[in-house]
């Protein structure tokens, strides 16, 4: 692990994005977050931090969603 670019778990990540960790694991769960770059603990995963700057930069914004909804003509 190098100092420039750490290994970071949940709580790390969420304290950066500034959401809960259980956010970032259901995200996880959903196959909506990058594979973790260290999974030698099977229930510590960890990023690197460019790993999941990269993801922040990517990822939906808050209130996106994922799957938008053609708008509705009955106007």
């Amino acid at each position: 692990m190098t100092d420039e670019d750490p290994l970071l778990g949940y709580a790390d990540m969420a304290k950066i994005a500034g959401i809960l960790p259980s956010t970032l694991r259901g995200y996880r769960s959903q196959g909506r977050m990058p594979p973790p770059d260290d999974d030698s603990v099977p229930d510590r995963p960890r990023w690197r931090l460019s790993t999941f700057q990269a993801w922040m930069r990517d990822r939906p914004g808050r209130g996106r969603s994922l799957n938008p909804r053609p708008p509705n003509d009955d106007s």
